[in-house]
């Protein structure tokens, strides 16, 4: 059995999520260790601790012995994430919070990266969308970082990982119409 050191897996574990969140992995497919392993540059006694890890989190899922493949998208799961990840509630409550001034003040510099980099898509500029999405979660975690709770930023921080996830397969950015081909009913 090859033990690699955790920095190699962490890295396989980075990349592979990351694939799957750009949908460079489509849902549903099927992730056959070979390929994984010589894409990767890792064991294949690695990547079942990174597709095992991943299924944890909702990414992938273990099919037995059949192996694992990227879970699927539907326009349920859609709204459902879609739902939690844009909880007006939430929102108010963490611009309600006593440290008001000094979270308006991040709110107003993430809302300003985020709208300057939506304003160039708008105007039809290329820009990076990992970027664009970069700028789109630091937005959303500054309205809610002043809630007392890491348990609710890390829950935030999760959900909007999948929200992004159906977003770049399903929605793309705003005006744009679904790729509905890719999602289940």
């Amino acid at each position: 059995m090859e033990v690699e050191s955790p920095a190699i897996a962490e890295l396989a574990y980075e990349r592979i999520r990351n694939d799957i969140i750009f949908a460079v992995l489509p849902p549903d497919s099927r992730l056959k260790l070979d390929p994984l392993r010589a894409n990767y540059d890792t064991s294949v006694t690695t990547l079942r601790e990174v597709l095992n890890r991943l299924a944890s989190e909702g990414f992938v899922v273990a099919e037995g012995q059949k192996g694992f493949r990227v879970s699927g998208v539907s326009l349920a799961g859609l709204r459902e994430i879609a739902g939690f990840g844009s909880s007006s509630n939430a929102r108010v409550e963490g611009i309600d919070h006593p440290r008001q001034s000094r979270l308006e003040s991040t709110v107003v510099a993430a809302h300003h990266k985020l709208a300057s980099i939506e304003q160039k898509m708008i105007d039809g500029d290329t820009v990076d969308l990992k970027l664009w999405k970069r700028f789109d979660r630091e937005f959303h975690t500054a309205l809610i970082s002043g809630l007392p709770s890491g348990f609710m930023l890390k829950i935030h921080n999760d959900i909007f990982d999948h929200y992004l996830r159906y977003q770049m397969i399903a929605l793309g950015f705003r005006g744009r119409k679904p790729l509905r081909s890719i999602c289940r009913s």
